[in-house]
């Protein structure tokens, strides 16, 4: 009669709680890498405190006549706009993995 008539029960149980640490951990993991990969986009695609561009304009200098013209070159420079949002959706993942519980001692 101390039997339960559900012996595996508790290893199902075990194993969630086993997947839901690893989710936990995984969430954060991701977010770490994430705000890295963000970070270092933002900062080696030259560090831009301004919106995100698509087009750079640069100064050339007419070798005949000697005037000088703004031509636009098309370049990606990411923003603090690329900059804040990505470290937002890292912080949300790291704020998701709070959802999983801790893996419980037996």
């Amino acid at each position: 009669m101390g039997r339960s008539p559900y012996p595996s029960m508790g290893l199902r149980v075990q194993g969630h709680a086993l997947t839901m640490a690893r989710m936990r951990t995984k969430l954060r993991w991701a977010a770490l890498v994430l705000a890295l990969v963000v970070l270092a986009l933002w900062f080696f695609g030259g560090p831009n405190l301004g919106w995100t561009k698509n087009s750079v304009a640069h100064t050339e200098k007419d070798p005949v006549t000697e005037i000088e013209s703004t031509v636009y070159v098309k370049r990606w420079v990411p923003g603090i706009d690329f900059l804040g949002g990505g470290l937002t959706a890292a912080a949300l993942l790291a704020g998701g993995s709070f959802f999983f519980g801790k893996k419980k001692p037996a």
